[in-house]
């Protein structure tokens, strides 16, 4: 479960409640972003790419400054648009002439212009692009296909005596039968003798033959299983060492002092047993083991497969899925010292696909999103660069995700996952003051979940343990200045958040609070906890005010001993059922126009089939215009905002079937139909909120509408608002803006 379970906060006592209600009345909804043209503003970068890379390469051009190119999955790059290849300059990403159409998987440089390879068909803009199957030349300002390219991926690229050599998983070149190698002179592309078996994965160049390796056997002329070594002179695949080769997969070559090296996913090189990398001296023709393990072993290596190799500042270093090196842990990295592999700066926390020297600093890329272990490490986005020293992130922003938003005294605070904010350390909780983002005190150990304000402090719950160095169990308050604990706090997660009567609310996944049985929710009176009502007998999610009685969502169907199918009315003394209830977990509710709206992972409520979300008009529960065509994985934060209800998750079409809109992600209901709200976001919504007139969201998106947005974007005016207008809980009633407005005016 994920998001703004915190999202709604109830304010007050219920009479408290009963008067604002007539306020409201009276003053409508307040200042309207529809006085102006609102859309996706400007928003923040993020501190690397937003996917996975899997190819690196330093391309240095004559009197221009040396750029790091990078290929992979990724659309964003920092704080621009760059389709699947971004170049850094060392201040900066920028896009290469619009990018290619798919996965880019090898790089390499080549009379002075950038080769890319991959798996995409075309390369530019679809305006002025080029066709391109699966390989292109992009030469500093146009880009130029190779012929009629391959008819597969492209996994390996290396220049070989003036000409492009091309490796992957292709039977065709330009044509011509090529089997999984391929030559392009700058005319034409040849094959290299009757080629491969299987896929190429890796090339390079060693005392002027070109290795290839891959997952190919020896059957044809391939010279040794999966390695094997082309001679120009001959026009012959070579066996390197004996024909035996490896007995799996190479996926990495290198030439390091003279020796080729070669990293994969065997344990066997030329008859010895070598774990996942091997060296082959030509003095000798031998392969050998590379490092030593626990107990006198033999074989060396690493515990995983190695991916990725290259020399950076004289060390041969080696990248891949693998934890272990040498015998000792080594996460995700390794440098060899001649002798052993050693750790390189604590590694990274996930698998390294590539790597490469640029600027005197180690590169490392692939699905990372920290460097340095054990934790906290650098955020660090897919990518990161180690100067012998320490890691720094290539870039800066929110790292990850936002779950949840509140306002607190005039700011937006976010919590999430992320470990990063702006350029700052920011661990799982961070605030902005409109115009750079700041972390709070130490932060968490684990994810923030739920935000509230109560009694003038801000209130943060989730899955951690401590908050600023202190004990804390799963839930804290923040005075301004530092974080302490609530009581003994609970023995669970904690995943919503809301204020009635004058008291806390807490919901989530915990059996007791304050050492005291609370079946998934409780109360916190200001000094201690206590149960309500009996409680309910699953996790509680979120948190609604309804005519002065509290609504609970989650995954539960009991209350109290009450029958109540995931959603339920606490009313100060009692649980009652709010029809005949709701067939799955309810993650969001929010009262809107007088009527409660439940969203989530449900297909029926009450007797009505409403798929995703439903409304309560008080006696029975209907469907939202009509059967419902969210198709996703649902509906998980709702918040009104300038007289609409707004809903976000991870969709990306909404509405009846005869009217379905694309929202990818976000929507909004005006009472008689669903809008989009530009073009949405390129991932799910988590969290709502509502600061100077502009709503705001957070998730696991980079994109919102057309504007680069990492994990966090706002929806307003162009210009900035001249007030504040109501300062939102991070939660989905309109009516507990004002309330917690009026209660921090009040003091």
């Amino acid at each position: 479960m994920n998001a703004t379970y915190a999202a709604s906060a109830v304010t007050l006592s219920r009479i408290s409640c009963a008067s604002v209600a007539i306020v409201l009345l009276a003053t409508g909804h307040g200042a309207r972003a529809g006085d102006c043209d609102a859309q996706w503003l400007t928003g923040d970068g993020i501190p690397g790419l937003n996917a996975a890379v899997h190819a690196v390469v330093t391309w240095e051009r004559d009197d221009q400054p040396a750029l790091l190119v990078a290929g992979g999955r990724f659309t964003v790059a920092n704080t621009v648009h760059a389709r699947h290849l971004a170049a850094w300059d060392g201040a900066a990403w920028m896009p290469l002439g619009d990018g290619v159409d798919g996965d880019v998987l090898a790089l390499a440089i080549a009379a002075g212009d950038l080769i890319v390879g991959g798996e995409f068909t075309a390369a530019g803009s679809s305006q002025d692009g080029v066709p391109a199957a699966h390989v292109a030349r992009w030469d500093g300002s146009s880009w130029h296909a190779l012929g009629q390219g391959l008819n597969g991926p492209v996994h390996a690229l290396v220049e070989f005596n003036g000409d492009i050599i091309a490796g992957g998983a292709f039977t065709e070149a330009g044509g011509v039968e090529a089997g999984f190698i391929a030559r392009w002179d700058g005319a034409a592309w040849s094959a290299l003798g009757a080629g491969m078996n299987g896929v190429v994965y890796a090339l390079s160049v060693h005392e002027g033959r070109l290795i290839a390796g891959g997952d190919f056997t020896a059957e044809d002329e391939s010279g040794s299983d999966r390695i094997a070594a082309w001679d120009d002179e001959s026009g012959e695949w070579l066996a390197i060492g004996t024909a035996a080769g490896m007995n799996g997969a190479v996926r990495a070559l290198a030439v390091h002092d003279g020796a080729l090296i070669a990293g994969g996913s065997f344990t066997m090189a030329g008859g010895i047993e070598a774990n996942r990398v091997a060296l082959w001296d030509s003095a000798t023709d031998a392969w050998q083991a590379m490092g030593t393990l626990p107990y006198g072993m033999p074989g060396g290596g690493m515990n995983n497969t190695v991916l990725a190799l290259t020399v950076s500042n004289g060390h041969l270093i080696a990248g891949g899925p693998f934890n272990g090196a040498g015998g000792g842990t080594r996460t995700r990295l390794a440098r060899w010292d001649g002798t052993n592999w050693q750790s390189v700066g604590g590694g990274v926390d996930r698998t390294v696909h590539a790597l490469a020297s640029f600027g005197g600093r180690l590169i490392a890329a692939g699905h990372l999103t920290t460097a340095g272990t054990p934790q906290p490490g650098v955020a660090a986005l897919s990518i990161a660069a180690w100067d012998g020293t320490k890691w720094s992130a290539l870039g800066g922003g929110i790292s990850t995700s936002i779950t949840a938003l509140t306002v607190y005294n005039g700011d937006v605070i976010a919590g999430g996952a992320f470990r990063q904010a702006g350029s700052l350390p920011a661990n799982f909780i961070a605030r902005w003051d409109g115009a750079a983002w700041h972390p709070m005190g130490l932060g968490m150990n684990g994810v923030v979940h739920a935000l509230t304000v109560h009694d003038g402090d801000l209130i943060a719950a989730g899955a951690f343990t401590r908050a600023g160095g202190v004990n804390v169990n799963f839930i804290a308050r923040w005075d301004g200045l530092a974080w302490s604990p609530m009581g003994s706090g609970m023995n669970g997660f904690v995943y919503a958040l809301t204020t009635c009567d004058g008291d806390l609310i807490a919901g989530g996944g915990f059996s007791a609070a304050g050492g005291v049985p609370a079946g998934f929710i409780a109360r916190w009176d200001g000094a201690a906890w206590h149960e309500l009502g009996g409680g309910v007998d699953a996790e509680v999610l979120d948190f609604a005010l309804f005519e002065e009685t509290l609504i609970v969502a989650g995954g539960f169907s009991n209350a109290g001993g009450v029958p109540v199918d995931s959603i339920a009315r606490w009313d100060g003394f009692a649980w009652s059922p709010v029809g005949h209830g709701i067939d799955n977990s309810v993650t969001t509710v929010a009262v809107y126009d007088g009527q409660i709206y439940a969203g989530g992972m449900f297909v029926t409520a009450g007797t009505e089939s409403v798929n995703h979300i439903a409304r309560w008009t008080g006696a029975a529960w209907e469907p939202v215009a009509g059967p419902w065509a969210v198709t996703e994985y649902g509906i998980e934060t709702m918040i009104v905002f300038n007289g609409e209800l707004i809903v976000g998750g991870d969709f990306s079409v909404f509405g009846p079937p005869e009217a379905l809109i694309d929202a990818n992600h976000l929507a909004r209901w005006n009472g008689t139909s669903w809008l989009p709200m530009g073009d949405g976001m390129n991932a799910p919504v988590h969290a709502l909120a509502v600061h100077n007139g502009a709503l705001i969201a957070g998730g696991q998106f980079t994109v919102a509408g057309d504007q680069v947005s990492g994990f966090w974007a706002r929806w307003g005016c162009p210009t900035p608002m001249g007030h504040a207008v109501i300062p939102a809980g991070g939660g989905a009633i309109e009516i507990i803006d004002l309330l917690r407005s009026l209660d921090t005016w009040g003091r």
